[in-house]
């Protein structure tokens, strides 16, 4: 893990705290490039070197994957920026790519996949029905997914 000082020119969309503010609940950069969410942070006395250490154990925000990491107590670590959008579903093309309208600048994109699992049926399942969907886009360090899906109430499309 990089300290605050060493690789901060490395990471944009990234901020830095001090390794003993991050609670469990909170979000890391894990292995210098995977956003994450800890789930447990116990920390050690210091030993005969004389740094307490910090273990975390944090979930990928995207995937879901498991890291582990030990830093000392002292170090600043990389803590993601997240930028959450929403953006109303135009259609699904055939090689199942999203397309949809950026509603700031009146350009669509499609750039992101249907994603697997739960989240991916819905929408699939939403534009067969002829429904008018948003999707809500989590991005974070260069990352961006489809996390969630909802029916447009307000008949814009």
């Amino acid at each position: 893990m990089a300290s605050g000082s060493d690789k901060k020119e490395e990471h944009k969309g990234v901020s830095y705290q001090k390794c003993t503010s991050i609670k469990v609940g909170g979000l890391i950069v894990m292995k210098d490039k995977f956003p994450c969410k800890v789930v447990k942070n116990p920390s050690s006395a210091p030993g005969k070197h004389g740094h307490r250490k910090v273990h975390f154990y944090a979930v990928d925000i995207f995937t879901g994957k498991k890291y582990d990491e030990v830093i000392p107590a002292h170090e600043n670590v990389p803590v993601p920026e997240l930028i959450r959008k929403e953006y109303p579903v135009l259609s699904i093309t055939d090689d199942g790519f999203l397309s949809l309208l950026n509603e700031e600048t009146n350009t669509t994109r499609e750039d992101l996949k249907v994603p697997e699992g739960e989240v991916g049926e819905k929408i699939r399942n939403y534009n067969d029905e002829g429904s008018d969907i948003i999707v809500t886009v989590l991005a974070a360090l260069d990352q961006e997914h489809v996390v969630e899906v909802q029916l447009d109430r307000s008949g814009a499309k």
